[in-house]
């Protein structure tokens, strides 16, 4: 009981620091961020290195222990069909990534069901739906249970766990400082991009990602980007510091040479955008139509999902866990055009075996292999049938599909452009992978593989309050109906009888008090009469309409835009405000809360239609 007492103690000490700094004056918007991103950087940066160090626990628990005593032919890859069904023990190959699914669907669904499938929908559902909250749990619970998928040859990848890791400590840091929503959701932003920095050693990449996957039509969260920097760059310095500096992948030296290749290229981005789709579609279709439907237990379907993919692995070993070893090969131009081109197909279905039954891991790395096999098996195939000159090396080709495919898939053109390049080093296929990247999304644009993204920021919860200032303000007083009626108005001399008639039977509730000219000197206000009129000693003829009007009196002008008008509202706490224009006072006309929300939803519904006919065209919004 001692140590949890003293860990709430240390909590609410350090809590109440950071709360202290929080608030100090001299301690502003710059520093704060700066100094948030550097405390998220370095969490994300040592939790990727705990990561790291339990997969590798996990690998060779489940890969150098198990699978490469049962078949030692895998150790190498590719390894063939005939050696593998050779051993002894071969049928016990597809129980090994079984069992790893068993532990995350026990660990996923009996502790945090939020941690199912990969973690990056639910870092993009945070921001948008969730105000920023991850339980405290998730983390942990993402980190073992992917540890488990990964290192038991499940196809997954690392960036969703790691940047759920490092969102989830965002999220905690700004639960305990009590920051705005908005301030915290950038936080969860800042930690993913952390944790994605770290595991891959790619800072841009990273800070790019994390504000560029939010949205499926091609818009940037840049309020996140400095925030997001910073922690990249932080837990990059951290990480390397740790482990060392290591490039992903090792290729040659590569560049851009002629324009002919861009023909080819342009080949690969259409292949891009097939496949992608055919990917999207597997992948949620199985999640749909098989896995979710049977009946078993939701904790038993990822060991279902680990088994169908042990017995692909008999026939495939290549599409077995990450697969960075075999992209590698394809680099190195150690494979066939067949087996490549067999792989895309296979790594499509062992990567929705693993997922879409639930399994906890990432698509990302998944994704950068049936790019690599889609790219290096379309430039295999082409060998001799196109003139040299416009062959670009096939090296080029694998690396042009990874950036290209993901893209595709994800919608993050930019990002996987700089992702892949840093990844690999090849800065020198910046203009081949632009051209394959926005082929890829332009004609895949109806389906993503986060399917938790918002279409744009007007769809974002996240920032509705935002637009509907913005819509309001870019609406005039001008815009509405409340110039083109008439109102009821009265004169100085009109006595209250009158008055009370002209309010009888009308839906105003605010009479303009005006001179012969038109020119407003009060108002009269039919709650002023009720009050009145419950005093019960009143005279109708002598009480005339300059003895009750009000002076002086809210007003607008027709120059003034639908946000002011809703803040005078709200000022006065009244239905309706008197149009007057802004030189000599004269009525113009009377303003409802009713024709604002009405002027309002109009533009609303204009602006959401223009958005879906440009998205049916994929066209950016």
């Amino acid at each position: 009981m001692k140590i949890p007492r003293l860990l709430n103690s240390i909590q609410l000490k350090i809590t109440g620091w950071l709360n202290q700094l929080w608030s100090s004056g001299e301690f502003h918007l710059i520093g704060r961020w700066i100094f948030f991103g550097f405390l998220i950087g370095l969490v994300g940066g040592f939790g990727a290195w705990l990561f790291r160090l339990l997969l590798e626990l996990s690998q060779n628990l489940f890969t150098e222990a198990w699978l490469h005593r049962l078949a030692p032919s895998t150790a190498s890859l590719p390894g063939t069909i005939h050696i593998l069904w050779g051993r002894p023990w071969w049928w016990l190959i597809p129980l090994i990534p079984a069992l790893g699914g068993l532990i995350s669907g026990v660990l996923v669904f009996w502790i945090a069901p939020e941690a199912e499938g990969h973690g990056t929908d639910a870092v993009i559902d945070s921001f948008h739906r969730g105000r920023g909250l991850i339980r405290a749990r998730v983390p942990l619970v993402k980190t073992l249970a992917s540890a488990a998928v990964i290192g038991s040859g499940g196809s997954a990848g690392r960036e969703g766990p790691i940047a759920q890791i490092g969102a989830g400590f965002g999220s905690l840091l700004g639960r305990w400082l009590k920051v705005s929503i908005q301030d915290r959701r950038l936080m969860v932003l800042a930690g993913a991009a952390a944790g994605i920095s770290a595991i891959f050693q790619a800072p841009l990449g990273a800070a790019l990602f994390v504000t560029e996957v939010l949205y499926r039509n091609h818009e940037l969260e840049t309020e996140a980007l400095i925030p997001a920097i910073i922690a990249s760059l932080t837990s990059f310095s951290l990480y390397i510091r740790l482990v060392g500096q290591e490039q992903l992948f090792v290729i040659p030296q590569l560049h851009f040479h002629a324009a002919e290749e861009l023909v080819v290229y342009a080949g690969l981005g259409l292949a891009c955008a097939l496949m992608g789709s055919v990917y999207v579609r597997c992948f949620y279709g199985l999640r749909d139509r098989f896995f979710k439907p049977l009946p078993l237990p939701a904790w038993l379907k990822p060991a279902l999902g680990g088994l169908l993919l042990g017995l692909l692995v008999l026939f495939l070993p290549q599409v077995w866990g990450g697969g960075y070893n075999v992209m590698q090969q394809a680099m190195s131009r150690s494979l066939t055009a067949h087996l490549m081109l067999l792989l895309v197909v296979g790594k499509i279905l062992a990567t929705s075996f693993t997922i879409s039954s639930g399994g906890s891991g990432g698509v990302f790395a998944p994704s950068l292999f049936i790019g690599a096999m889609l790219g290096g098996g379309l430039g295999a195939s082409l060998q001799g049938w196109l003139p040299p000159s416009w062959m670009p090396d096939p090296t080029a080709l694998v690396v042009v599909g990874m950036g290209g495919f993901f893209a595709g898939v994800a919608k993050v053109p930019i990002a996987s452009i700089i992702l892949v390049a840093e990844m690999t080093g090849g800065y020198g296929l910046l203009i081949p992978m632009m051209l394959v990247s926005a082929i890829a999304v332009l004609f895949n644009h109806r389906v993503s593989l986060y399917e938790r993204q918002a279409a744009s920021t007007i769809d974002s919860p996240a920032h509705q309050g935002d637009f509907i200032a913005d819509l309001l303000e870019g609406l005039t007083i001008a815009d509405t109906k409340a110039l083109r009626t008439k109102p009821v108005t009265v004169l100085f001399n009109t006595p209250l009888a009158e008055i009370l008639d002209k309010f009888s039977g009308k839906e105003q509730h605010l009479l303009p008090m005006v001179t012969k000219q038109n020119v407003v000197k009060g108002v009269i206000a039919f709650e002023d009469l009720r009050e009145l009129l419950l005093e019960g000693e009143w005279a109708p003829k002598l009480i005339l309409a300059v003895d009750i009007a009000k002076f002086p009196f809210p007003f607008v002008t027709p120059e003034q835009n639908l946000h002011q008008a809703i803040t005078e509202f709200a000022r006065f706490d009244s239905e309706e405000l008197p149009v007057l224009d802004a030189q000599d006072h004269r009525l113009l006309g009377m303003l409802t809360k009713r024709e604002v929300f009405f002027t309002y939803e109009q533009k609303l519904e204009t602006h959401k239609a223009r958005g879906k006919q440009a998205g049916r065209r994929g066209r950016f919004v």
